[in-house]
């Protein structure tokens, strides 16, 4: 596995991006920035298009190619660092929602269970077709956890976030 440092703007060293070690040159000899967008971070480049043009690029974009139109390049782990090609695949929308973090105004700890103030049961509950759906009620948190792992398996399959809070 190799390495690229991304800067900030100031030149300080802001974070490291890891990829497959045949990928090094593909990338290696150009400026990587790192960029946050919301809680992810990317290595960004800015690449020439003549004219005197510049073209941001994001290093998994340009490892991967670009994504057809409708399509995302999801980072499996959820870490926009981890540029491996293990860790990239091509999605449509829904299913780069399904692989998200939890929310940060969620008080459970866990996205798709909430405590029912009225009964004092935790809520499992999922979205399927736009709509949330009640999985169930539960005397326990973990409980309520495992139906909606059960259920995110069974509904997304491989781009589950299941277990990763």
């Amino acid at each position: 596995m190799a390495e690229i440092p991304c800067y900030r703007r100031d030149g300080s060293l802001a974070a490291v991006a890891y990829l497959d070690d045949e990928d090094y040159c593909r990338v290696a000899g150009r400026p990587w920035y790192a960029y946050a967008n919301g809680r992810t971070t990317y290595a960004q480049t800015s690449v020439g298009r003549g004219a005197g043009k510049q073209r941001v690029l994001s290093m998994h974009a340009m490892l991967v190619g670009p994504a057809p139109k409708g399509y995302y390049i999801d980072h499996i782990d959820g870490d926009g660092l981890n540029n491996r090609r293990s860790n990239l695949r091509i999605v449509d929308r829904y299913q780069n929602q399904w692989n998200r973090r939890r929310a940060v105004n969620n008080r459970s700890g866990r996205t798709g269970v909430s405590l029912e103030s009225r009964s004092g049961k935790y809520v499992a509950y999922i979205c399927r077709q736009r709509k949330n759906r009640i999985i169930g009620r539960f005397s326990t948190f973990d409980e309520a956890v495992a139906a909606r792992e059960a259920a995110e398996r069974e509904a997304h399959g491989p781009f589950t976030a299941a277990g990763r809070a």
